[in-house]
């Protein structure tokens, strides 16, 4: 049976557990339990808080529950007090048994940490909370392509005032559940680690820059959207052909450049398959999640990075570190999806790149550290981040009383 013809009887049983069960179940008194999401599994602001959580033995006194889609992947992984919760939902079957352990564990835990989806079927009942640490601030303006139910979520994490206004436009309202906490994966883009040469062997190259290119999503996998409109055989901004590839792998390799294409985990990855050479490498989320990870571990070794109008340019403010945007096909993404704001090259503090040549005067200025940007790029970080700090985590956990200040 198709997804299609299963959504009709699926969604009358959906009906029928929300109101014929998960009433009954909200009797239930509250536990300590915190349930956490994110998409891909296990990853983004969720993961950054959860690690907080472990670091401060808060799983010594709350059971905690992961709702995960490959649940194969979390059979061996022993965390104290930690259960992966399987969301699999193939069959009308498996769509059921997710949504009654989902009821279960929602009527009584007295946290849900989320990032992209809520899985809460009723609102918060007293002495829950459920916080959205949502997946970035964008620029984009995403009400054509999400619907969210603003009774469902206690608090949403923001960065700044500024940000929570935009917020409140893409969720179409709940400005006043906005809390000014910073965004967990964020401490990560000012931590020390060693994620290069885990991936890369880093140390045997002589690299004189790493650069990280992150495009945002046009063509999604799972479905027939594409934010751009357009049906281009790539769905890398400004390469249009393997000629162009092979001109950009040539100058890199002469500066002594390396190149990260990191897609979105939305993205239909078809379309980057034959784009890897000597001295561009495309990592997929697959590939991170392997490794044990995060991609903000990356980011905070990177030397610049390549954007368009992806919430990471905001992130990647914090490092003060110079960021090239591309905008080929700025006019196509306004048409089609458009932005929260009226001009958004006001609010991107860099080069815009509309040509192979311009990707390779970038280049060519991150290899020689020219950097005209830098005041520019504190202005807007200014506008966006009210803490400049790696303790958003921290803020959050105080918040809600799971630490002490």
């Amino acid at each position: 049976m198709s997804e299609k013809n299963m959504q009709s009887p699926y969604k009358k049983i959906m009906v029928f557990l929300e109101f014929f069960l998960a009433k009954p179940f909200s009797l239930l008194p509250l536990n300590n339990s915190i349930i956490f999401e994110s998409h891909s599994d296990f990853c983004d602001n969720s993961k950054a808080l959860f690690d907080k959580v472990i670091e401060n033995n808060i799983n010594e006194k709350y059971k905690i529950y992961w709702l995960v889609e490959d649940i194969d992947k979390f059979r061996n992984k022993n965390i104290t007090n930690v259960k992966f919760v399987s969301i699999k939902r193939d069959t009308i079957l498996e769509k059921v048994i997710s949504e009654l352990k989902n009821v279960f564990l929602f009527s009584q835990c007295k946290y849900y940490f989320y990032s992209h989806r809520n899985f809460a079927r009723t609102k918060p009942k007293k002495g829950q909370n459920f916080i959205n640490l949502t997946h970035g601030m964008s620029l984009k303006n995403s009400t054509k392509v999400q619907t969210v139910e603003l009774d469902k979520i206690s608090y949403i994490a923001v960065t700044s005032k500024f940000s929570a206004t935009l917020r409140a436009r893409t969720y179409q309202g709940g400005e006043s559940k906005t809390r000014i906490f910073g965004f967990p994966r964020n401490d990560l883009l000012l931590s020390k680690n060693d994620t290069l040469n885990k991936l890369y062997n880093i140390n045997e190259y002589n690299f004189k820059k790493i650069i990280v290119w992150m495009p945002t999503f046009r063509r999604q996998k799972n479905s027939s959207r594409n934010d751009t409109g357009t049906q281009k055989d790539t769905d890398l901004p400004i390469l249009k052909d393997k000629l162009d590839l092979s001109r950009l792998n040539q100058f890199l390799l002469n500066n002594d450049v390396l190149l990260i294409v990191k897609p979105h985990p939305a993205q239909d990855l078809k379309f980057f398959n034959q784009i890897s050479t000597s001295n561009v490498k495309v990592l997929t989320n697959k590939k991170l999640i392997e490794k044990g990870i995060e991609l903000y571990e990356l980011l905070s070794q990177s030397d610049a990075l390549i954007t368009d109008y992806s919430s990471v340019y905001i992130d990647y403010l914090l490092t003060d570190k110079p960021i090239g945007f591309t905008i080929d096909d700025l006019k196509d993404y306004d048409a089609n999806l458009g932005f929260l704001v009226d001009n958004p090259l006001e609010y991107m503090p860099g080069p815009k790149i509309e040509t192979v040549e311009d990707i390779m005067e970038f280049i060519c200025n991150i290899a020689a550290e020219k950097d005209d940007y830098q005041k520019q790029r504190q202005n807007i970080r200014g506008l966006f981040h009210k803490y400049d700090d790696n303790n958003s985590s921290e803020r959050i956990l105080e918040y809600f009383k799971l630490i002490e200040e």
